[in-house]
């Protein structure tokens, strides 16, 4: 059976402010903004800094205390056929296709994991 790489790991940052917490990043830390619209309506978007690539994403109080991870494989069939039978999932947890690129990043979600 083949089995999914794993590539990277992105750390989905939770803020109150999206476009206060992106001028930080840019304007202090050094990041540049890679994609998305550095707005509260825009909702998510993503800094960059040599290798790193951090998520940033509108998130209300009670979300606040919440850890999220973006995990980049190359293959999310299989790593989701690799974990069906482990436990893994949430009932009903399902893959969606997304339209982000590029197509070697995760092209589908699980909409719930324990």
């Amino acid at each position: 059976m083949h089995t999914a790489t794993f590539s990277q790991v992105q750390p989905i940052l939770g803020t109150r402010d999206v476009a206060k917490a992106v001028r930080f990043y840019v304007d202090r830390l050094g990041f540049t903004l890679a994609f998305g619209l550095p707005t509260n309506e825009g909702n998510y978007v993503g800094l960059r800094r040599d290798r790193v690539e951090l998520h940033m994403q509108f998130q209300y109080e009670h979300e606040m205390g919440t850890t999220r991870l973006r995990i980049v494989v190359d293959d999310p069939d299989a790593l989701h056929a690799e974990y069906k039978d482990k436990d893994v999932f949430y009932e009903g947890t399902q893959l969606i296709d997304t339209p982000w690129e590029p197509a070697s990043s995760l092209s589908t979600i699980w909409t719930a994991i324990h």
